[in-house]
């Protein structure tokens, strides 16, 4: 359980850091 929630936080903050570059590279 706790491997999952760690996957879980780890992809989150991949998609964090994704929606940052869009945003960075737009403006």
């Amino acid at each position: 359980m706790q491997e999952i929630r760690y996957m879980d936080k780890l992809i989150d903050e991949l998609a964090k850091g994704k929606a940052m570059e869009k945003i960075l590279r737009n403006s």
